[in-house]
C-alpha cells in the first residue's frame, strides 16, 4: 500500500476541522506548530516506508543465485574438517578472479558438455579438500594382480637371443625360461617368449633408497596388456613386482573407463637392478614411470611422443588419468611442466571438471614451483610426457621418500 502524500494529510486535517465547525462543535484553538508536527511526522513515516521498500528490493536483486546453492553445503562442514588446517590462504591463491558469483556460475555452466563435468555448485565450492579423500583406494584397485610370468611377443621376427639382449638377460637364464627353444633359431612374428617368471614364494622384489639415488632388488619387466603401448627399450622397463601390478591395473582400468580413447604410451621405468638410467636423474629404484599425455586426434599426425600444448593436449582426459593414478591409492607424485599445469587449471575452472577446492591440492600452478607440496609438481623436461612415482610399500624397509 502506497503511503499518503504529506499534503493529503494536511488537507485531511483541514477537512476534519471544517466538518467539526459544520457540526457546531467547539474545538480549542490549535497552535500552528501542531500542523507542522503532523506534516513532519508524515514525511518521516513516508521516508521509512520508502527506504524499506527500495532497500529490500535492492537486496533481493543483488543477491547471486549461487549463494542460495551454497546454503545446501552447510551440512558438509563436518566431513571437510580434516582440510580446515590449510586455512583460506592456501586456496585463495588458486581461485580465479571472477567479478561475482553469478559470473562464476555462468562460466561453469558453459563447460557443461565437457566430459566428466561437475555441477555448477562444485565448480564454485572453494572449500579446501584433498582429492585423495574421494579417490584413493578405489574399489577397482583393491586387488592388484601381481605377475607370475612376463611374456614378450615377437613382432617382426628375430631370435630368442635377440630378445635376451633387448632385456639384458643372460642367455642361460632365458633358455631356462623357454626349454626346447633354440637361442639362435629364427622366430616368426607372434611367437611368445617368457622373459621372466617368479622364482617362488620367497622371491624378494623391493625398492631400495631414493628414486634419485637408489637401486632395485628383484626387478620385474613391464607386462603387456590393454590400455598401453610399450614404447621403451625393454631393458628400461623394470620395476618392483608390486609396482608392475599397480601400473598394469591403472592401464587396464584406463581401457575400461575410456574404451574409445587410444592406449597410453608407456616409457622408461628402471633397469633390472636399478641405478643410473640415462638421461634421467631419477628412475633408479623401480618406482618411476613415464607416460604419454592423452592427446587429441589430429588428422595427419602420427600417434607418438610429442611436445604438448593447447592444440593437442586433451586436458579432460589428462584429468581422468590423474584421477586414475590417485585412485590406485599408491601414487606419491606426478611431474608435469607448469605450462601444461596452466592448461589443466584453466580447463578445470572453465568446465567445473574438478572441484575448485581441490585445485590447490592437485596443482602447483599458479603458485611458484616448489613453494607448496602438491600431487602434481613442475619439473623441467616434462612437456612431452608426465612422470608418475609410486609410494614405498610397508614391507620395503630400505625404500626412502623425500
Amino acid at each position: 500500500m502506497e503511503p499518503d502524500e504529506p499534503t493529503d494529510l494536511h488537507e485531511e486535517s483541514c477537512d476534519e476541522q471544517q466538518s467539526a465547525a459544520d457540526d457546531d462543535l467547539e474545538l480549542p484553538p490549535r497552535s500552528p506548530w501542531v500542523g507542522r508536527g503532523l506534516v513532519a511526522g508524515a514525511l518521516g513515516l513516508w521516508g521509512v516506508v520508502a527506504w524499506m521498500r527500495v532497500g529490500g528490493d535492492a537486496k533481493v536483486q543483488l543477491r547471486p543465485a549461487a549463494l542460495v546453492d551454497d546454503a545446501d553445503d552447510a551440512d558438509d562442514d563436518d566431513e571437510r574438517s580434516d582440510d580446515a588446517e590449510l586455512g583460506d590462504d592456501a586456496d585463495a591463491e588458486v581461485a580465479p578472479a571472477y567479478a561475482d558469483a553469478a559470473q562464476a556460475v555462468e562460466a561453469a555452466a558453459g563447460g557443461g558438455a565437457a566430459r566428466g563435468t561437475k555441477g555448477a555448485a562444485d565448480a564454485l565450492d572453494e572449500t579446501p579438500r584433498d582429492p585423495r579423500d574421494r579417490l584413493e583406494g578405489a574399489s577397482w584397485a583393491k586387488d592388484f594382480k601381481v605377475p607370475d610370468k612376463v611374456i614378450y611377443t615377437v613382432k617382426r621376427g628375430g631370435s630368442m637371443k635377440m630378445v635376451a639382449n633387448l632385456y639384458k638377460i643372460f642367455h642361460h637364464e632365458i633358455e631356462a625360461q623357454n626349454p626346447g627353444v633354440s637361442l639362435e633359431r629364427e622366430l616368426g612374428p607372434g611367437t611368445k617368449i617368457v622373459v621372466w617368471s617368479s622364482p617362488g614364494d620367497d622371491f624378494v622384489s623391493e625398492s631400495v633408497g631414493y628414486a634419485g639415488d637408489g637401486s632395485l632388488v628383484g626387478g620385474v619387466p613391464m607386462v603387456d596388456g590393454p590400455g598401453r603401448m610399450l614404447r621403451m627399450e625393454p631393458w628400461k622397463s623394470y620395476a618392483t613386482r608390486y609396482n608392475i601390478a599397480i601400473l598394469d591395473g591403472v592401464l587396464r582400468h584406463w581401457a575400461k573407463r575410456f574404451p574409445e580413447d587410444r592406449p597410453l604410451l608407456v616409457g622408461n621405468m628402471s633397469a633390472a637392478k636399478g641405478g643410473r638410467l640415462r638421461p634421467h636423474s631419477t628412475h633408479r629404484s623401480g618406482r618411476d614411470v613415464d607416460l604419454s599425455y592423452p592427446q587429441k586426434v589430429i588428422a595427419g599426425e602420427e600417434y607418438n611422443w610429442r611436445e604438448m600444448n593447447a592444440r593437442n593436449l586433451d586436458a579432460d582426459r589428462t584429468w581422468g588419468l590423474l584421477e586414475l593414478l590417485v585412485e590406485s591409492g599408491e601414487l606419491e607424485l606426478v611431474l608435469i611442466d607448469s605450462k601444461l599445469q596452466k592448461l589443466l587449471y584453466d580447463h578445470a575452472v572453465a568446465t567445473g571438471r574438478v572441484p575448485r577446492g581441490e585445485l590447490g591440492f592437485w596443482l602447483e600452478y599458479p603458485r611458484s614451483p616448489g613453494s607448496v607440496e602438491t600431487i602434481v609438481r613442475h619439473h623441467a623436461g616434462h612437456v612431452d610426457h608426465l612422470h608418475a612415482r609410486f609410494k614405498c610399500q610397508p614391507g620395503e624397509s630400505r625404500c626412502k621418500s623425500r
